[in-house]
């Protein structure tokens, strides 16, 4: 029943401070509001009171706004619904209407709108309870279908395409956005199969929505390819039912969404392109194999933009031929790497001159190709080549060759996406080659230093042997004689010249230490025993005379009691000793050495080990270290290990390891 002039209001939003300015403008406007923030506390009002309209919120804590409009129409059957909300869909406006609201007001509010919504809406009010009496009920139905028609100007002002279905797949509504998409005037869609309009097929499609509502009398969206059109579409259904509960139709809503995807698959390829970038710059940094991780990233670039074959060519020095270094192959492309090998560039002018130019050869059709590039064009024919992206390859700001994909399936463009990918990737292995050029160089020079400096120990050694034979063999005599000469004029002399005689006792010992002078420096310059008894004897030797001289004890421990070495090796274990030792006397301070020579898997292993103080990481790696740098070179001459550790106070151990490559017989090698 309307009491006041224009209408009562029920108004119910869990916000009071939409609430209260709310009532006061409806108050303004000559209507009677009642406002309630509890959805409970409002249905209990509406119990004991009548009310023309009820504005209501869709979100609240204790009733939402849908069901809030269920429970108050059973209450009253002629109160006029309308929906308020700022966090609603199209969806949610159109299962608000199929519940009975009159309409959908979005926040903020306009109040222009709000003024002339609650105008229609006491319009609808009136002609409702018109109804009880006949003479007015054609009237309501002008007025009701004035409403609809309303309501359908708000459907058609959205650009989603809104049908109305019956059970059997049939149109009996549409909006505007519908009729333009589909581009056909409404008398032409109605009763039409929606399928046979959207998908041009005489059966739903196996994804259709449709068939699950069916199955679920539930809401079900999908994502459907229309390929007809080449677009991506969303469909939401909803089913309809009667008052028995019988599925009688549904609401569809379609949206093109080829857009949204269109980004989604721009943005998962640049993600791909990232994740592959990242995948080859890390090989390059971790992998010390170029061409394996050459060869991966080729896989990685070719898999990407879908390419048949992904290759790398590189010049010779001269720039005068090249060849195919590295080539990636698709599932069933024939490779072609053995056959591009050592080809002139004097073969392909317009190809080398694009280069040169540091141009991009981008090829869309081979069949098309200019007459500069007839030869060119042959070659790429022979291979079976449509279309092709090529770029050059710089080195140290040098054209070292180029990089490329091409397609053996179809002609066509290549992409400012695959154009970057070949650029970054190329960039990356022109600095990768150019490293292992560099790395190339360095370890040519360090072998030639070592090298070098294996040369000067062989010379040093050999030079070694051969002053000592001729100090023995000149210098040794000499003394010999003297001395022999001095014990005769010492028996010769008469017993009264005996200031003569001690002066001849005298130079006989000077003799004898000059002699034994000698006799350690032939010891230095090439030790002997080393030649005569063999390593073993020369290393027990010297661990004696270490002892003797240092005070420091030496034990030794030698397995087996025989070992067949060549002179090389037997000279190289024999320096390192001496070596170790003397940076044992020189710096580790210590009381004991304990040296152990054996033999184990075709392998001479030496461990010296002193209780001293201990040497230091920075020690170790000091390169002022001249004794662990000729240990280190020695050691790598025949492809041995060296290892040496210090703990604190603890000592230090040297551990020398030496593959028996070249065993010998020879007698003067032995031991």
């Amino acid at each position: 029943m309307i009491k006041s002039k224009l209408g009562r209001l029920l108004i119910v939003d869990d916000e009071v401070e939409l609430v209260t300015p709310l009532c006061g403008l409806l108050s303004e406007w000559g209507y009677e509001a009642v406002g309630y923030t509890s959805s409970k506390d409002a249905l209990e009002t509406l119990k004991e009171h009548d009310f023309d309209l009820l504005l209501s919120d869709l979100v609240m804590p204790e009733i939402d706004g849908i069901e809030l409009m269920k429970a108050a129409m059973k209450i009253d059957p002629h109160l006029v619904c309308i929906i308020i909300s700022g966090k609603g869909t199209i969806q949610t406006a159109v299962e608000a209407m199929k519940v009975g609201a009159f309409d959908y007001i979005v926040k903020p509010l306009d109040w222009k709108l709000l003024k002339l919504i609650l105008s229609r809406a006491m319009e609808v009010r009136r002609l409702r309870e018109a109804t009880r009496d006949i003479t007015d009920r054609k009237r309501m139905e002008e007025k009701l279908k004035t409403a609809l028609n309303e309501w359908r100007i708000t459907l058609d002002s959205t650009t989603d395409q809104i049908m109305l279905l019956n059970s059997e797949m049939e149109i009996i509504k549409a909006n505007l956005a519908t009729t333009k998409f589909l581009s056909m005037p409404f008398n032409k869609i109605l009763g039409k199969k929606c399928y046979k309009l959207f998908h041009g097929k005489n059966m739903p499609p196996a994804e259709c929505p449709f068939e699950k509502m069916k199955r679920t009398k539930e809401h079900v969206e999908a994502e459907l390819y229309l390929s007809e059109r080449g677009i991506w579409i969303r469909i939401s259904v909803d089913p309809i039912f009667d008052d028995k509960g019988n599925l009688t139709g549904s609401v569809h809503i379609s949206k093109d969404i080829s857009a949204y995807k269109k980004a989604g698959e721009a943005l998962k390829w640049r993600l791909e392109f990232e994740k592959t970038i990242a995948n080859i710059s890390s090989r390059f940094v971790e992998d010390s194999n170029v061409d394996k991780s050459i060869n991966a990233a080729l896989r990685d670039m070719g898999i990407l933009n879908g390419a048949s074959r992904a290759y790398l060519f590189i010049f010779s020095e001269d720039g005068t031929s090249v060849d195919n270094t590295h080539e990636w192959c698709a599932e069933g492309v024939t490779p072609q790497i053995d056959n591009l090998q050592n080809l002139p560039t004097e073969m392909f002018p317009w190809w080398m001159q694009k280069l040169r130019n540091r141009e991009v050869i981008h090829i869309t059709d081979v069949s098309k190709m200019p007459e500069e590039a007839k030869a060119e064009k042959e070659i790429l024919e022979s291979q079976d080549i449509k279309s092709l992206l090529v770029i050059p390859l710089i080195s140290a700001d040098k054209l070292a060759g180029f990089i490329g994909f091409d397609n053996v399936e179809e002609t066509g463009e290549w992409s400012e996406e695959d154009l970057a990918l070949l650029r970054i990737s190329s960039g990356l292995i022109g600095n990768v080659l150019e490293r292992k050029r560099a790395e190339d160089e360095l370890k040519s020079s360090r072998e030639q230093l070592r090298n070098l400096s294996a040369h000067l120990q062989t010379v040093r050694e050999e030079e070694g042997k051969h002053i000592a034979r001729e100090i023995h063999d000149e210098l040794g005599q000499a003394l010999t004689a003297l001395k022999m000469d001095a014990s005769l004029l010492i028996n010769k002399l008469p017993n009264d010249q005996k200031q003569l005689i001690e002066k001849t006792k005298s130079m006989s010992k000077l003799i004898d230490a000059t002699i034994q002078t000698v006799q350690r420096i032939l010891t230095e310059l090439r030790p002997g025993l080393l030649d005569d008894l063999g390593l073993l004897a020369a290393i027990e030797w010297q661990a004696e005379e270490f002892q003797k001289r240092t005070g420091i004890k030496c034990e030794v421990t030698l397995e087996p009691d025989e070992i067949i070495i060549d002179q090389d090796r037997s000279t190289a274990i024999f320096r390192i000793f001496q070596e170790a030792l003397t940076n044992v006397s020189r710096h580790a301070n210590a009381t004991t050495v304990k040296v152990n020579l054996k033999k184990k898997a075709e392998k001479l292993i030496l461990k010296v080990k002193d209780d001293g103080r201990g040497i230091t990481e920075k020690q170790i790696s000091d390169p002022k270290s001249l004794g662990l740098i000729g240990i280190r070179e020695r050691v790598h001459l025949f492809g041995g290990e060296f290892k040496i550790s210090g703990i604190r106070d603890k000592g230090t151990a040297v551990t020398v390891g030496i593959p028996l490559v070249g065993e010998t017989d020879d007698k003067n090698t032995r031991r």
